[in-house]
């Protein structure tokens, strides 16, 4: 039985003195398939071939690198079926904070000898074998949260949190599960004590600063990111989230910092390389963005990423510069016409939030031209050739979604764009 429960282990140490430790203990115990790589990249591609295997990261010899393997674990294992051993030569509340933040079964700290190893692995694989209320509870939900199976997976978490109401990862779960059903009062009410735990529950602090930035509470986001950010600064979505809310403070030298360590520590990160364009294009630097974007974007992406900096603009009461925007993203997603459509619309709204009727009034018009059926666009020119009025509680600010199917969430027919449209799946 102990032989096939540790039949696969991924050895991720680069010390070579420990790693030979490990693999002879691996070995003694009857491992059959131990993979030994050499870099993060080859762990992670490891992490697919044994699903289940045991998973052991030297902690000591590249934190940074450390953070990328067990980042890239959780996300495939979201069902948290992997036992994983951390090797540490000390522990403080930042090491406490990240093995939870990423799902490590145990720390070692012990002298790493082959008898106090073995006798850890075996206690670590027998524990993991076993099952309790919680762990199933959170297996059940894993594969629900991947199809997007909200509502299921709330009954689930909620039955079993009332049991265990301080359990700070069914919190979590049962938070995020919040946020994407859009209660978001109740995922705050989750997630607003996590920051006083001792040492705090990252993921908690990751999830609230996403709760915060959706209420449009941004400063607060950067404060809850930020505190998480000193415990372990190598969580790249955690960094994409402190740099919009930066942005969104205007703050937009420092929000590129907090996008190029994102995009450094993960190169595949799409949601960093979006927070990049957007601060070029807010500095100013089209050609920049549009070269970031051909790689990453789609043509719905890009008109998004462009809208979005022409609201900030224009919330910054840079109206010149956000229609600036408008013009060069017409160019970039030519050849669209019902993107072009909802560009010509929204700019037709800034140039109505700016007190510029008659230039409204020709946005609208060509925003028609486009799309003779966009019904937004002829109500709103009706209202400002005197032919309709808007009723006292009436936003002229539409928050619909702007291709009109529903397919969407890139950006919306509004200047009142939601904070997570284009590349805003920020997903932690």
């Amino acid at each position: 039985m102990q032989v096939a429960l540790i039949s696969d282990a991924i050895v991720f140490s680069l010390r070579e003195t420990e790693r030979k430790v490990i693999v002879d203990v691996l070995k003694m115990k009857g491992t059959n398939n131990i993979m030994t790589p050499t870099d993060a990249k080859e762990s992670i591609d490891h992490l697919k071939r044994a699903p289940k295997g045991l998973l052991i990261v030297d902690w000591d010899q590249n934190q940074e690198d450390a953070c990328k393997v067990l980042a890239a674990n959780l996300k495939k294992q979201g069902d948290r079926t992997r036992p994983v051993l951390l090797i540490a030569s000390t522990v403080d509340h930042s090491l406490i904070a990240t093995a939870a933040e990423y799902s490590v079964s145990q720390i070692f700290t012990e002298p790493l000898t082959s008898q106090t190893l073995a006798s850890r692995i075996t206690g670590l694989i027998f524990t993991e074998a076993g099952a309790d209320e919680i762990k199933a509870a959170l297996q059940e939900v894993a594969p629900l949260i991947q199809e997007k199976e909200w509502a299921k997976a709330q009954k689930i978490v909620s039955k079993v949190l009332t049991k265990h109401p301080q359990n700070l990862r069914l919190k979590a779960e049962a938070a995020q599960i919040a946020l994407e059903l859009g209660d978001l009062s109740k995922a705050e009410d989750l997630l607003k004590t996590m920051g006083k735990e001792k040492p705090p529950y990252l993921r908690g602090l990751s999830l609230l600063g996403k709760c915060y930035l959706k209420q449009g509470k941004n400063s607060e986001a950067q404060q809850v990111l930020a505190l998480a950010n000193l415990f372990n600064p190598h969580n790249s979505d955690r960094l994409v989230l402190l740099g919009q809310a930066l942005l969104e403070q205007g703050h937009v030298s420092s929000a590129r910092q907090s996008f190029d360590q994102a995009a450094s520590l993960d190169d595949n990160s799409r949601d960093a390389k979006f927070g990049l364009a957007k601060c070029d294009l807010l500095d100013g630097e089209v050609n920049d963005a549009l070269s970031i974007l051909k790689d990453v974007a789609n043509t719905a992406e890009t008109a998004g990423i462009f809208n979005m900096c022409a609201v900030m603009n224009a919330r910054n009461g840079k109206h010149a510069a956000g229609l600036d925007l408008y013009k060069e993203a017409l160019k970039a997603v030519r050849g669209n016409s019902k993107i072009e459509a909802r560009l010509h619309f929204n700019r037709g709204l800034a140039y109505r939030r700016w007190n510029k009727p008659d230039l409204a009034k020709d946005a609208f018009r060509e925003a028609l031209v486009l799309d003779p059926e966009y019904d937004k666009a002829t109500s709103q020119l009706a209202i400002l050739e005197g032919k309709s009025k808007v009723a006292e509680d009436e936003s002229i600010y539409d928050h619909s979604d702007a291709l009109g199917d529903g397919s969407s969430n890139f950006f919306e027919d509004s200047l009142e764009e939601s904070l997570f449209s284009p590349g805003g799946k920020l997903n932690i």
